[in-house]
């Protein structure tokens, strides 16, 4: 399933996995993903993202 997780219309428990792949750095507020992932979410969250610390890792993004 694509589309925006934070206005997921999906009822609680309806997947057993939620996957996150370098989206939460594009965020201002990563809390209402996850909760709305967590609500839809039987078992997990899986989450796999990079931070931005100097240059090098911005030039890396």
């Amino acid at each position: 399933m694509n589309g925006n997780v934070g206005t997921c219309s999906s009822a609680g428990g309806s997947f057993d996995v939620c996957l996150f792949a370098d989206v939460l750095h594009h965020t201002d507020d990563v809390t209402i993903l996850l909760r709305a992932a967590r609500r839809v979410t039987r078992r997990f969250v899986l989450i796999k993202d990079r931070l931005s610390e100097n240059r090098f890792d911005f030039k890396t993004l």
